[in-house]
């Protein structure tokens, strides 16, 4: 993207800026939910989370299943890393950025 002016320039700095910050957001917010399975599977080591998965030493209360609200259900989705998780929040980003740069152009 050419810039030929300093405001044009300094906009682009400034969306570049609000996109990093929403993505270091992204990845504490991530890092904060690997903690907290982290600390469910620590509290609860037999539980997958699945439907009456539990192991008898982390049983839940009488007449409740295990894979209820308390215990985390497995995610729809999984990921074979977190760094394949890292490159999706990237890509995901840049694509943010190409659709960005596209409508400022056929500005």
């Amino acid at each position: 993207l050419d810039h030929t002016t300093l405001p044009g320039e300094y906009e682009s700095l400034l969306t570049l800026e609000a996109l990093l910050a929403t993505a270091s957001q992204c990845l504490h917010k991530l890092q904060l939910l690997q903690a907290a399975v982290e600390a469910q599977t620590k509290l609860c080591p037999g539980c997958s989370g699945a439907m009456g998965s539990c192991s008898a030493a982390c049983a839940p209360p009488k007449g409740q299943m295990c894979g209820t609200a308390d215990v985390l259900a497995l995610p729809l989705l999984s990921y074979s890393s977190s760094q394949e998780l890292r490159d999706l929040f990237a890509l995901k980003l840049q694509v943010a950025m190409l659709h960005q740069e596209i409508a400022l152009q056929k500005v």
